[in-house]
């Protein structure tokens, strides 16, 4: 009967005490700000990766701070888990739509700089290259509705 206790308190006090660790990140994030608040924010994901909370505030860091893609789909993937397991979905959509919109602008950013005419004027090149960042664009769209 010890031999069965013994484990599940042991399993229990490590829980506990990795939700006080993950608490403690939370709140050194709510701290600070920029890069520094996504590390701790990130930590206390990895000890407690079920809290609606932190993964609210990551994707909002997330959305403020970043134009890199990686972060943005991140931040969607965030939101997207507190729909599915949480409240207010109307609010997080609206927030993945918007993420969706950031994200599409971005790669029109990203891309449209490098596309340059070339010597003889000729627009062709330029606007196959403008009309398929304009479908990723569409395409992130449709994949938020």
């Amino acid at each position: 009967m010890i031999k069965t206790i013994l484990p599940l308190v042991l399993f229990a006090l490590s829980f506990n005490q990795n939700t006080q660790t993950a608490e403690q990140y939370h709140r050194d994030s709510l701290e600070k700000s920029g890069y520094a608040a996504l590390i701790q924010i990130n930590k206390a994901i990895e000890l407690d990766p079920t809290s609606l909370e932190y993964r609210k505030f990551r994707a909002k860091n997330l959305m403020e701070r970043s134009v890199q893609e990686k972060d943005l789909l991140l931040a969607i993937d965030d939101l997207i888990y507190v729909a599915e397991n949480g409240e207010e979905h109307f609010r997080i959509y609206t927030g993945i739509m918007n993420c969706y919109l950031k994200l599409g602008n971005t790669i029109l950013s990203e891309r449209r700089p490098k596309i340059k005419k070339d010597e003889f004027g000729d627009n062709s090149a330029y606007n196959a290259a403008y009309k398929e960042i304009l479908q990723k664009r569409v395409d992130y769209l449709r994949q938020a509705l």
